[in-house]
């Protein structure tokens, strides 16, 4: 996995479909209405490259779901000012 220093750079709250002051709550509902749509095991009829590209997606919303959960990122762009 990345270190948290990398996806700075990124803005996780774009990611997930959700404002910056999204509550914990707000983020995971985000979350889990991506994953019923992209995770690999849902969605098995589908064309490989598509299949793919979901999984790509998938991670990085995973990614960006366990960063924000836990407010590092938070604590990361307060201090850096992102």
């Amino acid at each position: 996995m990345a270190s948290i220093a990398s996806y700075a750079r990124k803005n996780l709250y774009q990611v997930l479909g959700v404002q910056k002051n999204a509550t914990k709550d707000i983020i995971k509902k985000a979350f889990y209405d991506h994953a019923k749509k992209l995770h690999p095991d849902v969605a098995l009829q589908i064309p490989e490259e598509e299949k793919q590209k979901n999984e790509e997606i998938f991670k990085e919303i995973s990614q960006a779901y366990q960063i924000l959960s836990n407010g590092l990122y938070y604590l990361t762009a307060s201090i850096f000012q992102f």
